[in-house]
């Protein structure tokens, strides 16, 4: 662990939730709930950048602060 010159550990610890499929249905909805409980970052994921921008910036019109990522595990890019 890092420690400074004065022998204090700090210790950074970050949460983040990683959802799939967050652009509709449940994930959508797995999003919304975790934006307004969970006590971290939460990544609304999508294969479709439009799609998952769109319920991004929805969910952000509702004072929610999700982060967009997108994500094809089927996918070569």
């Amino acid at each position: 662990s890092p420690r400074s010159r004065t022998g204090t550990t700090f210790l950074l610890i970050i949460k983040v939730a990683l959802v799939t499929g967050g652009n509709k249905g449940i994930g959508f909805a797995i999003v919304r709930a975790m934006c307004k409980d969970f006590a971290g970052d939460v990544y609304l994921t999508a294969r479709d950048v439009g799609r998952g921008t769109a319920a991004v910036d929805s969910l952000r019109k509702e004072g929610l602060t999700p982060l967009f990522h997108r994500l094809d595990i089927n996918g070569t890019t």
